[in-house]
């Protein structure tokens, strides 16, 4: 039996989560099932109800806490609680010393995880996509997160230099830089023959990627349309909307905020764009390692990719497709947008597909 535990909504906007991490976990969880029974147990928020059990195919269950959110800060907190101590009960109750345990690596989850070990001393598989200390520039948090990785019996990183980093003592591993899933084509949102240019992800302002997508627009003419597709709280999402309001009046490229999208709607407006970008601060430290997951989620939708030039993405077995930029600047960005040649021949999605194929071989491995 395989349980896999992270914060996964299932694209439901019944429950709380990352749309990226729910791309990346639903693959993953798919995968896991075609190799054995997989129960993905989730502590996620319910914001409208209840959570409960579902049947997603056969092999594969969801399990999310039963708590919904509190109404107030003391409520919050207390549904917290409750949440993450129904996942350390229902791991002790449920889970056998043959049987493996794949996390997705999250903050809060390492105490639980660490007991859960403790107890049950299952196999732990750790699926991580950065280190958060990294993303937060806190030393204390790296150092806590390195030394609780060595529990792993084996990993799941997100591109090779994470993996030189964790792996010290050379335990089996595999690489997923992110959803490695050609999705069907849908219909085209716009007929009005402009080029629709895509940020998709968080509005973190450490990792900057909206603004910049918003301050490249001021240099791309009345032929491209900039669209920002982001997750974040109201405080962020008032910041670029105020960024956006500034350059508008200096660009005749037209921007627009379109909130949070997941599932199909995801899907529809993501297809019916043309170049996704992929913005990030290259000065930060977590671009040290992390790869960027939603390079490969614009590639399985048939975009081009415009990306900062970070060696985790050059070195990567998709660089020979992407179009960098190698300076952190909105007249860089946009450069790089305007080379974008959309007669060279390009297909994402073949690639992808041979990814796929070679990650369900590595991931057998390292399972059993």
């Amino acid at each position: 039996m395989i349980y896999y535990l992270g914060f996964y909504g299932n694209m439901d906007a019944r429950f709380s989560s990352s749309p990226a991490a729910d791309t990346v976990m639903q693959y993953v969880s798919d995968k896991l099932s075609g190799i054995d029974n997989t129960n993905i147990i989730s502590p996620a928020i319910s914001l409208t109800g209840r959570g409960g059990e579902f049947q997603l195919k056969r092999n594969l269950k969801y399990i999310v806490a039963p708590y919904k959110q509190g109404s107030n800060l003391f409520a919050r907190k207390l549904s917290a609680i409750k949440r993450y101590y129904w996942t350390f009960r229902y791991f002790v109750k449920n889970l056998k010393q043959n049987d493996v345990l794949v996390v997705y690596h999250s903050l809060v989850l390492m105490p639980i995880v660490k007991l859960i070990k403790k107890r049950t001393r299952c196999k732990l598989i750790l699926q991580i996509c950065e280190i958060y200390g990294d993303v937060a520039e806190n030393q204390k948090t790296v150092k806590k997160e390195l030394e609780f990785f060595k529990l792993a019996d084996s990993y799941i990183f997100s591109s090779e230099l994470l993996e030189k980093r964790i792996n010290t003592e050379s335990k089996k591993f595999t690489v997923l830089y992110g959803t490695y899933r050609t999705e069907k084509k849908c219909e085209k949102l716009f007929t009005d023959n402009k080029i629709h240019v895509v940020y998709a992800g968080t509005l973190d302002p450490r990792k900057g990627g909206a603004a910049a997508a918003v301050a490249a627009a001021e240099y791309l003419n009345g032929d491209y349309f900039v669209h920002i597709l982001g997750f974040g709280g109201k405080t962020e999402q008032e910041n670029l909307m105020q960024v956006i309001k500034n350059i508008v009046p200096k660009t005749e490229c037209l921007i627009k905020f379109e909130g949070c999208k997941k599932g199909k709607e995801y899907l529809e407006f993501i297809q019916s764009c043309d170049i996704g970008l992929s913005t990030q601060n290259p000065d930060a430290a977590f671009n040290a390692t992390s790869f960027p997951s939603k390079i490969l989620s614009y590639m399985a939708n048939g975009l081009r990719v415009v990306s900062i030039k970070i060696p985790a993405i050059e070195i990567s077995a998709i660089g020979n497709v992407i179009n960098f930029y190698e300076k952190q600047t909105p007249q860089e960005i946009a450069r790089a947008i305007k080379t974008v040649d959309f007669k060279e021949k390009y297909d994402g999605r073949e690639l992808i597909a041979e990814m796929d194929r070679k990650f369900e071989k590595t991931l057998e491995q390292i399972i059993y």
